[in-house]
C-alpha cells in the first residue's frame, strides 16, 4: 500500500498526538528525518552513510541537516557536562 506524503504526515501526526496526548503537537516526516540525523550523529555514523540513508536528492540539503544535527549534539553535550559539575 502506498501512502501519499500528505496522508503519511496526517497518519503520523494523529498517531503521535494520540500516544503523547498532546493535541497541539506537530510531527511530520521532516521531523523524523531530523531525528534520524541526530541519532546518527550521536552514534558517530559515517557521513557518507548518513547521506545515503537520508535519501536527499541534493547533497547540499543533506549537509544542512547534518550541520544542524552536529550543532544540536554539541549543545546537548555541553549541557550534560554543565549538569554534572
Amino acid at each position: 500500500m502506498h501512502l501519499s506524503y500528505k496522508k503519511f504526515n496526517t497518519y503520523l501526526q494523529d498517531l503521535v498526538r494520540h500516544v503523547l496526548k498532546i493535541d497541539s503537537l506537530k510531527i511530520t516526516a521532516h521531523t523524523l528525518r531530523k531525528t534520524a540525523y541526530l541519532f546518527a550523529v550521536f552514534r558517530n555514523a559515517v557521513q557518507s552513510d548518513i547521506h545515503l540513508g537520508a535519501h536527499h536528492a541534493d547533497i547540499k540539503n543533506s549537509d544542512r541537516y547534518l550541520l544542524d544535527a552536529q550543532t544540536k549534539y554539541e549543545i546537548i553535550k555541553e549541557q550534560g557536562v554543565r549538569q554534572k559539575c
